[in-house]
């Protein structure tokens, strides 16, 4: 069983699904013949919508850091386990890890 603070991964799962079917869904119309004209205002919402997915990357970031998730995967480190799933160089992964434990006494901001 998993408690209210643990919601279970099946549930994260589905909605991760949802996005990204949202994210196909503008992609289409953006890249369709008959696409709307683009607007500052589309762009800046995309970019609002790039922030707020940042912003949840570096909650479960942290989350996975105080749970010692690397741990399971065999990887020497957070850093370490951060950088093989996005495939991002050692640096930026660290500096994804300091930022994400950096902010998680503060509460999630996603505006």
């Amino acid at each position: 069983a998993t408690s209210a603070s643990a919601p279970s991964p099946r549930r994260l799962s589905a909605k991760l699904q949802v996005l990204h079917s949202v994210i196909t869904r503008v992609a289409t119309t953006v890249e369709a013949p008959d696409a709307p004209v683009v607007t500052a205002a589309s762009v800046a919402e995309v970019d609002r919508a790039i922030r707020r997915l940042e912003a949840v990357k570096l909650a479960l970031i942290a989350r996975a850091d105080a749970e010692r998730t690397h741990r399971s995967s065999g990887a020497t480190s957070t850093s370490a386990w951060v950088s093989t799933i996005t495939h991002t160089g050692a640096g930026q992964a660290s500096g994804q890890v300091s930022l994400a434990t950096a902010l998680h006494a503060a509460p999630l901001a996603v505006v």
